[in-house]
């Protein structure tokens, strides 16, 4: 608990994100509106309990990551949602949805974006790990 604070940023920290609270990340397939895409985001529950009471149906659970601290898990989507901006809709539909600048194309690949989320975790672990080291 306490080396958790020890990490923090002030960078996290003047974002709003806390390091106490623990989410995770998913990367699923939804329909919506009778469209099908491809999203990545960040829950603090399983994506079938966060989508449970909106318009969209969770067709395929593709990845969902370990609970993180917050920060850290921001700091994945960010990562992840650059990498993939090229299979970003421009689907001006999508404003109307909750979470609608996560959605991808479908031609997206799913076990490049797996990889790509566990590089990430593994850079991210190191990088906090040293955080401090020299400190504690």
């Amino acid at each position: 608990w306490k080396g958790k604070w020890h990490r923090i940023t002030w960078n996290y920290f003047s974002a709003g994100l806390r390091v106490d609270e623990e989410k995770l990340l998913y990367f699923i397939r939804i329909k919506w509106r009778g469209n099908e895409y491809k999203k990545i985001g960040i829950t603090k529950d399983s994506a079938e309990v966060r989508f449970a009471n909106h318009e969209y149906e969770v067709m395929e659970t593709y990845i969902t990551t370990e609970r993180r601290p917050e920060a850290q898990i921001k700091e994945v989507e960010d990562i992840v949602l650059f990498s993939t901006r090229k299979h970003a809709l421009r689907d001006n539909s999508l404003s109307e949805m909750n979470g609608g600048t996560e959605c991808r194309t479908l031609a997206l690949d799913e076990s490049k974006i797996k990889l790509l989320i566990n590089k990430v975790f593994n850079d991210i672990d190191s990088k906090w790990e040293n955080i401090g080291a020299d400190l504690i």
